[in-house]
């Protein structure tokens, strides 16, 4: 036993010692390197070993270890420190040095629209497309004003041209015009009934509306929640909310820079695991996977969704975790470079925050129900049969109401963005950094806002992928395979249920399991 652990320490020592040779010289050669990519994935991989020198140091002085083996340690923590604010100060000055070179060069937040060349005398007529216009005020949430330097014109064009089409502004941004109280109230009854929706609050809410196409004043939806949930809405006043935690401060140039990759695992007892994608400088939530599985085939299918919708980042953050996998090798083939830095969960502050808002409006809803099935003595979680049943009737209703809670939250105003949604703010940065040629935004596929287009990503190329991959390698263990024969049956006895009823797929899966039961009987 003791000679087991120590032939374990020592391979744990000389991987360590491995590592450190290995990063010592690509220090060494790529210590005149400008590139703040490469920076930047040079001090997470110098704050990982440093991170593990400093518990060698601690072990040491509380261990009875030789001295000169304790000596070496203390000097390779120290050395490991000097060199991480070495390239600490170097990305430093990189940043100062871009920060003055853009002062020079201002960046445009967009491009101006042409002109359109006339046969009458004056200056050339500007042509704006007034359905950008409106997507950009109503889905946007943008001014006239921000419009006006969008297109370099003054903003009484803007005005005049709305008017010359006969478009009100008023009554394009509030629909609420035709739609009474009681009619706004039973919009959020039934996002809070239908959806599971019961924690928002009202800046949440009004995402929820503009995301489905309602706009309204902040007093009207400020008062159907009054009206709709009294109790929830107090329990959300300041004086009920625990203690805010103080993050670390976090930034990132531009949008497009760096992705944030991590899966959520609150309801893994039903072999049930999410999978987001987040932006790091806009918050924007790109896209979202929920399966019945944690594999390197569903983590990847989260990222490819998103990189055809919004195109490649310049890097990715993701975890240690081997679903992984596939998404670092991908992202190190295609920039030619380390582009995927792995580090600890707890440092992918992005992602991290939006667990918070995907377990409270999405999965908590499904875990109580899980829960009262159990207690009712309808699901037995260590049956694979009701497992398999159980992702059957829930999965799609899951992803149903996980996409209307990416749009909800991407489309809501948020105060430490100056009250801008998480939509507009990713739309300038994409645009300001494409005027500045920024590597990450060449390759963004139009259209760049799904939101707009309504677009739906054809996974015909990505199936193609794993045609040729076992089924065990993409399914969990515990759940067991649904026959074709099956499936078959249920979709044709519930094709009626597929429009969502109030109880979130509740009944469905009880129906499923009786004509699963009539089936077996059957054969």
């Amino acid at each position: 036993m003791a000679s087991s652990t120590r032939n374990g320490a020592e391979r744990n020592w000389n991987t360590f010692i491995s590592h450190l040779d290995g990063l010592l010289k690509d220090c060494r050669r790529r210590r005149d390197t400008t590139d703040i990519a490469e920076v930047n994935v040079f001090i997470e991989r110098i704050l990982v070993l440093t991170t593990n020198a400093t518990k060698l140091e601690r072990a040491c002085r509380t261990l009875p270890l030789h001295d000169d083996f304790r000596v070496e340690v203390l000097q390779i923590a120290r050395e490991l420190r000097l060199l991480l604010k070495e390239w600490n100060d170097k990305r430093v000055s990189i940043l100062t040095s871009n920060e003055g070179s853009q002062r020079a060069k201002v960046a445009e937040t967009f491009t101006p629209v042409p002109s359109l060349t006339g046969d009458g005398p004056g200056r050339p007529r500007k042509d704006i497309d007034l359905d950008d216009v409106l997507h950009h005020i109503i889905h946007l949430d943008y001014t006239v004003t921000d419009l006006s330097e969008k297109y370099n014109v003054h903003r009484s064009t803007i005005y005049r041209r709305l008017k010359e089409n006969h478009i009100d502004l008023k009554n394009e941004r509030y629909t609420t015009g035709n739609l009474s109280q009681s009619d706004l109230q039973e919009l959020v009854r039934e996002a809070k009934d239908n959806l599971g929706f019961h924690q928002m609050g009202q800046k949440v809410m009004l995402g929820y509306l503009r995301s489905t196409g309602v706009r309204a004043k902040r007093e009207e939806v400020r008062e159907a929640c009054r009206a709709v949930d009294p109790v929830g809405t107090a329990l959300r006043h300041p004086l009920f909310r625990s203690k805010i935690t103080s993050h670390a401060a976090y930034s990132t140039p531009h949008a497009q820079y760096l992705w944030h990759i991590d899966g959520v695992e609150k309801l893994s007892m039903y072999a049930i695991y999410s999978t987001s994608v987040v932006d790091g400088h806009s918050k924007k939530v790109m896209a979202v996977n929920v399966a019945g599985a944690k594999k390197p085939h569903h983590v990847f299918k989260a990222f490819y969704t998103a990189f055809t919708l919004y195109g490649i980042p310049s890097m990715v953050r993701v975890d240690h975790g081997y679903e992984n996998k596939h998404v670092k090798d991908f992202m190190d083939a295609y920039h030619q470079r380390e582009a995927c830095i792995a580090g600890e969960s707890i440092r992918n502050q992005p992602v991290e925050r939006w667990h918070i808002n995907e377990e409270t409006y999405c999965l908590f809803t499904f875990r109580d129900i899980f829960e009262s099935l159990e207690e009712e003595g309808h699901l037995d979680r260590d049956n694979r049969t009701d497992l398999m049943l159980l992702h059957y009737a829930f999965l799609p209703r899951i992803n149903f109401i996980m996409a209307a809670t990416i749009k909800t939250w991407n489309s809501h105003k948020n105060r430490s963005l100056k009250h801008k949604t998480l939509d507009r703010v990713w739309e300038d940065s994409v645009n300001a950094a494409g005027n500045e040629n920024k590597t990450a935004i060449k390759n963004i596929p139009p259209p760049k806002c799904s939101q707009k287009y309504d677009v739906q990503v054809d996974m015909s190329d990505f199936e193609s992928l794993y045609e040729n991959v076992k089924e065990d390698d993409l399914t969990d263990p515990r759940v067991a395979t649904m026959p074709v024969a099956l499936k078959e049956y249920l979709d044709q006895h519930l094709h009626d249920q597929d429009n969502y009823d109030n109880d979130n797929g509740r009944s469905k899966f009880l129906s499923a399991k009786n004509l699963t039961r009539q089936w077996i009987q059957s054969l």
